[in-house]
């Protein structure tokens, strides 16, 4: 939104002259730095260092680094000659190519971002062993030790039938269950 504030107003022909353009666009680069920081550039060392488990923790974060630095770099050199380049010179429109990886960024987020809320990390590792996409890890049932451990921390009592083969010779007393309340 505020990528497309810049871009409108910014190119208009009076902007440079009216105060008030002038004002929403310096605005709407305040704003859109605020949001950021607030939203997706905050999160993303958490979403990464969450989303994949214990096992793809190490590539994921590493694969994340790389990708951030490598598209700071492209923003970085490329924006100056996008905006008053010798050939191109967009100026204040640029806020439409921003804009439109802004979109793409929303949509990539929507589909290959899972839902991982009440999740343990085990079961996000048993999720993605199976090989699932994002927008089904949402309603996918866990049934290894994950299971039970999200069962335990959620207050409810861990099922036979949610135990692994290997546990179901254990005399009951033995197994750890929690109290409902």
């Amino acid at each position: 939104m505020f990528n497309a504030l810049i871009g409108s107003i910014g190119s208009k022909p009076d902007a440079k002259s009216n105060a008030t353009y002038s004002n929403v666009v310096v605005a709407s680069v305040i704003l859109l730095n605020g949001v950021c920081k607030l939203g997706v550039a905050s999160q993303c060392w958490l979403i990464g260092s969450e989303m994949g488990g214990t096992q793809l923790r190490n590539k994921l974060m590493g694969w994340g680094v790389i990708v951030d630095v490598f598209s700071a770099f492209l923003v970085t050199f490329f924006t100056p000659y996008l905006q008053a380049g010798p050939q191109i010179q967009l100026g204040a429109r640029v806020g439409y190519v921003f804009m439109g990886l802004a979109a793409i960024a929303f949509f990539f987020f929507i589909g290959f971002i899972p839902e991982l809320k009440g999740r343990s990390l085990e079961e996000v590792d048993e999720l993605f062993e199976r090989g699932l996409w994002a927008w089904q890890f949402k309603n996918a049932e866990t049934h290894g030790v994950g299971a039970r451990i999200a069962a335990m921390e959620a207050g409810r009592t861990v099922e036979a039938e949610m135990q692994p083969e290997e546990d179901r010779d254990v005399p009951k007393a033995q197994r750890v269950t929690s109290q409902s309340s």
